[in-house]
């Protein structure tokens, strides 16, 4: 503390923790190893007889029951879709920052820079339910490795409380990065992480994700680790978007004609029975198989709705390569002719399916290309 100035303490203890306000703002948090003793009455001295008195003046002393959280003091309900750092740059030390109705499949974004390394673990933001691990106690949360600049991003599922998706990347020190977390559902969780927009990492852990909670903490720095010495900044938290029939899907990306591995659109509800269709210029071809688009309810293989429908590119090819799950497993219809490079192509994918008939089409450039 500085010589001379006033400052206003706020010393809070409860059954399992204490933490220290200084003007307002949390600077000391601790667990208890053990259950804090307690009486009916005890002895108040200022300044005691066992040390010599600070040199300093005490006024307004208040001793006050407390018998809730420690953070209800602070709370505050947050929004989706709004910078829930309200526009300042943080360096995460156990900020609260208030709370959230949690949805059960959702996207976290935030811009980050890594300033050093410490010995251990160290947390950047951490949604949880009150706990560290268990009962929706990382829904979703971050650290850096211990001595490094890797991500380590956890999200419990129904299965595991400490699933995640952990890029390989060691960040540089010094440089701003763009983050993004997507949680998806699927017969299994589906966990991406991007970095500066590109997918870093896919993880499919055990289990369904984590259902949607009420009145979850946000905290930028948590209780439970020391804060990463980062800044950070523009963290959001999202609701998938919601995809309509008859529009153009792309309409949401900022730069639709560069396709990126993991570019995730959104939901839209699909019938048995549909068209797909979408312009395509292929400016070259891929060693193994390239994905243009897929309709899918969580997975990559034709079963549980996995391809409904799914279109690629042959690998070192310009054929096309059209699946669609049915009965019977991945049916499809390929064209046999390749496409032009760098020529702009007018696609159609139709799915028929009534009692009368059940039919797979492709048509390019308004002419049929394959009929199954």
């Amino acid at each position: 503390l500085e010589i001379g100035k006033e400052y206003d303490i706020v010393f809070t203890c409860s059954a399992f923790y204490t933490s220290v306000k200084i003007n307002g703002k949390q600077v000391c948090y601790s667990r208890f190893e053990a259950v804090p003793v307690a009486g009916v009455s005890k002895q108040v001295w200022l300044s005691n007889a066992w040390y010599a008195a600070a040199k300093a003046e005490v006024s307004s002393l208040v001793y006050t029951p407390h018998t809730k959280e420690i953070v209800d003091d602070a709370g505050k309900p947050l929004m989706f879709d709004t910078d829930l750092l309200a526009g300042k740059d943080l360096s995460p030390q156990m900020s609260y920052l208030g709370e959230i109705d949690t949805l059960t499949q959702y996207k976290v974004s935030l811009e980050l820079m890594i300033h050093g390394t410490q010995p251990g673990w160290t947390n950047i933001f951490h949604f949880t339910k009150g706990k560290n691990t268990k009962n929706g106690g990382r829904i979703p949360a971050l650290w850096l490795y211990p001595g490094s600049t890797r991500l380590h991003f956890r999200a419990a599922t129904t299965k595991d409380n400490n699933a995640g998706c952990d890029p390989m990347d060691n960040l540089v020190i010094g440089k701003k990065y763009k983050l993004e977390f997507l949680a998806l559902k699927g017969p299994q969780a589906i966990f991406i992480v991007k970095i500066d927009g590109e997918q870093k990492c896919l993880h499919q852990p055990a289990g369904k994700l984590y259902p949607a909670s009420k009145g979850v903490q946000v905290w930028a720095g948590d209780k439970w680790y020391p804060g990463a010495n980062v800044t950070m900044s523009k963290l959001v938290y999202s609701a998938i978007p919601q995809l309509a029939h008859g529009v153009d899907l792309l309409a949401s990306v900022k730069d639709p004609k560069l396709a990126k591995q993991g570019t995730f659109l959104g939901d839209i509800p699909t019938s048995k029975s549909y068209k797909l269709s979408f312009n395509f210029r292929p400016k070259g071809t891929t060693p193994s198989w390239g994905s243009i688009v897929h309709l899918t309810a969580g997975g990559d293989a034709a079963k549980n709705n996995g391809r409904v429908p799914g279109v690629w590119m042959y690998g070192n090819s310009l054929k096309m390569h059209v699946r669609v799950e049915t009965s019977a497993g991945n049916e499809g219809c390929d064209p046999s002719e390749p496409l032009t490079l760098n020529k702009n192509h007018r696609i159609e994918v139709i799915v028929v399916a009534d009692k009368n008939e059940n039919a797979i089409a492709v048509n390019i450039d308004g002419k049929s290309a394959c009929y199954y």
